[in-house]
């Protein structure tokens, strides 16, 4: 009889009795599956029973711990209850927070980089990456409620997504917590610079490591006080007001931080500036010991936060030329139209363009000046808490040195209340926002329709992603347009003076200039691939172009640290290394928090915060072992039409 004239249910009733319906899933998989899923021991338990009805047998529990204890015999986890500071500003105090880590970084690296070796993964990048050495990427950062410190290993054709997290603990990264929870950890990652690894045939290679890490965490590693420091820039000693007219082609560069000049200002910081944070500035900002032993031309740039800084200083600058047309509306609107006998004013503040501008115009000007004072007395304040930190660190608990920088912080603290709460009464008198007046309002609704979003905290800033969608063609022409167009559409039905119309339509041409500039530069560094000279001489030529418009467009603005780092360093790093910075870079790191977080809810059961601590990292240790078999295949990505 032919196997196609039996029915379904006759097949698998035959199949059923031969005991041929069962489905065996190898020893290992259904471990994956549970890592990758994030499924608690319970609901394991559960889909084996499941599983089970319908004959589908996997592995048991007890299988399970033994594949995940012997892939993870290299990479042993103690947890522990250390002291680290918490709390904000002038209120922190030292609190028992919970710590894991891997209890030999060495053995845990040695074992990552064999099993990549075993999986055959292991690539040069032809030839990018010397043949006798292998690259090892070292990152830091802060996210959710956890501190996290990691490394990848750069031969791998997409080390960002195969980063391994080492450290972890339950604590903002101060300078203080950083110095208490890594110190050791600083030291094992510097004796593994320039050690060898030998492959199964007996080749040798040697280890080559990098640090990544936003530019508070570099800054803390290498004992700078920060990006508001007069000598803010880790590579070279460049003053930030030397920033502002960036470097002519006959001008002298700026010496470069070494690790021995680092060494040399912190000796003349504490014997001629007695340990003062206050004269920090007289010796380039340097305040305390490099916790890395790694040279500063082995620092990779921090691209994902040059690209969100810049962005974000763009954008701020484009609200606040639009907010000033805001203004000037409102002036003619209360001046001009509104003083009109013949003008219905009931019914022009009704407009839905209109209608908050009447109280607007006597408040917001007024507004706008106290608000330039708060940022000054902010900046004094990041000033002082940075003094006070160091202070406290050096063990000066109650100095007058100390009661003084507390003093003037609480002085300050109190001055920016004060300056902030007048400034909101004043707003909330004429009854709008900065963000809500009738041009500066079309911004955001912009952003959402591109995927884009600001946070609701950190000066409203920019996720990585968002700002990768936001530099592409189509977003930048709509959010420098928005404004001009809906300036053309008052001009026209409320006889506004066309000058209002010129002045937004100048504002689209700068602005979409400078953000087009930007956004070439951002997508030739950003990029993971390989680099040559001609790629980085066209780049170099961008860089400079962007900066030119920009210092000849905004002669007024500031240029921060984050652009200096674009200008100065950003090809002369890609150059040296062979990649672009989206490979040398902290994204690894940034990313890494989605899976955290996800960990953590699985982990949530488990009794006491230093024991639930210790499973999180031991699950992400098997989660991202590179000889785990039998994991979730990760979905297809849809495709959007974003240009």
């Amino acid at each position: 009889m032919e196997l196609r004239a039996i029915t379904r249910q006759d097949l698998a009733r035959t199949l059923q009795e031969l005991s041929l319906d069962t489905i065996r899933i190898p020893t290992g998989h259904l471990l994956s599956a549970i890592t990758d899923i994030g499924l608690t021991c319970s609901q394991a338990r559960k889909w084996r029973r499941w599983m089970k009805g319908y004959n589908i047998v996997v592995e048991s529990e007890r299988k399970s711990r033994a594949v995940a204890a012997d892939l993870l015999k290299n990479q042993e986890v103690e947890a522990e209850l250390l002291p680290l500071v918490i709390g904000r500003k002038s209120e922190k105090v030292v609190a028992l927070r919970p710590y894991a880590r891997v209890l030999n970084l060495e053995l845990s690296v040695r074992d990552t980089i064999d099993k990549i070796d075993t999986a055959a993964h292991l690539t040069w990048h032809e030839g990018k990456i010397p043949a006798t050495e292998v690259w090892i990427k070292v990152l830091g950062d802060h996210g959710g409620d956890l501190f996290k410190m990691g490394y990848q290993v750069l031969n791998q054709s997409h080390p960002n997504s195969t980063t391994t997290v080492f450290c972890t603990f339950k604590a903002k990264d101060y300078r203080e917590n950083l110095t208490a929870a890594t110190d050791t950890l600083c030291a094992e990652v510097a004796a593994l610079q320039g050690s060898t690894w030998s492959s199964p045939d007996g080749s040798e290679f040697q280890l080559r490591i990098f640090v990544a890490g936003d530019y508070a965490m570099l800054s803390a590693w290498y004992g700078l006080s920060g990006a508001c420091g007069t000598y803010p820039c880790l590579w070279c000693e460049q003053p930030k007001a030397g920033m502002k007219g960036g470097q002519g082609p006959g001008d002298t560069a700026p010496p470069k931080r070494t690790l021995e000049s680092l060494a040399n200002n912190l000796q003349q910081f504490q014997n001629q500036g007695h340990g003062d944070i206050r004269k920090a500035k007289h010796f380039k900002n340097v305040i305390s010991s490099h916790m890395l032993d790694v040279p500063i031309e082995q620092v990779c740039i921090p691209a994902l936060h040059i690209s969100l800084g810049i962005f974000h200083k763009m954008f701020h600058m484009l609200e606040k030329d639009l907010h000033d047309l805001d203004m000037l509306m409102a002036t003619h609107l209360s001046r001009v139209q509104l003083a009109d006998p013949e003008v219905d004013s009931a019914e022009l503040l009704m407009h839905p363009d209109l209608y908050t501008l009447a109280r607007y115009v006597e408040s917001v000007e007024e507004a706008r000046e106290i608000e330039e004072e708060i940022e000054e007395v902010a900046e004094e304040m990041t000033e002082l808490e940075d003094l006070l930190a160091w202070a406290l660190l050096q063990g000066q608990h109650d100095t007058l040195n100390v009661l003084s920088l507390q003093l003037r912080y609480q002085k300050k603290e109190k001055e920016k209340e004060e300056l902030t709460l007048k400034a909101e009464e004043i707003r909330d008198r004429g009854g709008v926002k900065t963000s809500e007046g009738p041009l500066t309002r079309l911004l955001d609704p912009v952003l959402q329709r591109h995927h884009a979003k600001r946070q609701a905290y950190h000066s409203q800033a920019f996720v990585g992603n968002h700002v990768n969608a936001m530099l592409k063609d189509a977003p930048i022409k709509e959010l420098t347009s928005v404004a001009a167009n809906k300036a053309e559409e008052l001009m026209m039905e409320h006889d506004f003076p066309v000058g209002l119309f010129t002045r937004a339509k100048d504002l689209e041409t700068k602005y979409s200039r400078l953000f087009s500039l930007f956004s070439t530069c951002h997508q030739n560094y950003s990029h993971a691939r390989p680099v040559g000279e001609a790629e980085l001489s066209s780049l170099d030529h961008n860089i400079r172009e962007f900066m030119a418009y920009f210092r000849a467009t905004f002669p007024n603005a500031s240029i921060p640290p984050k652009m200096h780092l674009l200008e100065a360093h950003v090809v002369e790093s890609m150059r040296t290394w062979g990649f672009g910075l989206g490979f040398m870079g902290e994204q690894g790191i940034e990313s890494i928090h989605a899976q955290f977080n996800t960990i953590m809810r699985a982990m949530g059961g488990i009794r006491g915060e230093t024991a639930q601590l210790k499973a999180v990292l031991k699950r992400h240790l098997l989660k991202s072992c590179p000889t785990r078999v039998g994991g979730v295949p990760n979905p297809t990505p849809r495709k959007r039409n974003d240009t």
